[in-house]
């Protein structure tokens, strides 16, 4: 058999000028994950909204770093398994200062890396990272980073326990993501 266990699609560019979009998605070897489907109006690198399914500004690792950047494409236990990192909702977002400072603040449906939300409750998830030296090519501190992020929401689903894995199952194979952690309910 001829096989590509693990392959992520995307699909980008732009409708109009300042419409972009951005498609992907994961084939495994035995599911299809929808990861991405977002719209971004982007009139002005200062102030954007985004639409649809995407990373949330929670965190730098998500939010700032694209899985193409990395030289393993996989992300800490953390993010992968507990933080808010793909989800449903509206964002404002863009870049300050000839890009010293990053933001991103929205309104989203507040699940834990997962597909459905079961409640009607939403959560403000927002991000700002400051990167004074970021003009500065080629100098030690060109890629200093400081930032922070907050996520506020009241998040009343009902108890579903997943099991916590080494990878995000998006290849929906448990031998790419095994698990490493089962809680009781």
């Amino acid at each position: 058999t001829f096989t590509l266990s693990r392959q992520w699609y995307i699909m980008s560019g732009r409708l109009t000028k300042p419409f972009e979009y951005v498609v992907s998605f994961a084939q495994g070897t035995d599911t299809f994950n929808l990861l991405d489907a977002w719209l971004n109006v982007n009139f002005d690198t200062r102030l954007q909204f985004k639409i649809g399914r995407m990373w949330t500004p929670f965190g730098y690792e998500f939010y700032n770093v694209p899985t193409n950047a990395l030289i393993n494409g996989e992300r800490s236990l953390f993010y992968n398994n507990v933080g808010p990192n793909r989800d449903e909702g509206i964002m404002a977002w863009g870049q300050l200062f000839q890009d010293r400072i990053g933001y991103g603040v929205g309104i989203f449906n507040g699940i834990r890396n997962g597909f459905v939300d079961t409640n009607d409750f939403k959560s403000v998830i927002g991000l700002i990272n400051f990167r004074p030296f970021s003009q500065q090519k080629g100098s030690l501190l060109e890629n200093f980073n400081v930032g922070g992020s907050v996520d506020f929401g009241k998040v009343d689903n009902v108890p579903s326990v997943n099991p916590f894995r080494t990878s995000v199952n998006t290849a929906g194979n448990t031998v790419v993501g095994p698990e490493f952690l089962q809680l009781n309910s």
